[in-house]
């Protein structure tokens, strides 16, 4: 699957609580992203369940 889930499950972190403020951002993502399939980040039930993600220099052309 995709190397953020690999990572993640080799880190084994709990999964981190959002503020409400990232809360807010991760529903721009989604709402700009158009799902949340295609965010790099996985929260379920408000909290980051993703120990690991993709640095924004990796997603330049």
């Amino acid at each position: 699957m995709v190397d953020r889930q690999k990572a993640s499950a080799i880190i084994n972190a709990p999964p981190t609580e959002l503020t409400t403020i990232e809360k807010r951002l991760y529903e721009t993502v989604i709402d700009e992203m158009g799902n949340a399939g295609d965010a790099y980040l996985v929260v379920e039930n408000g909290a980051l369940q993703s120990a690991a993600t993709a640095h924004h220099g990796l997603l330049l052309p």
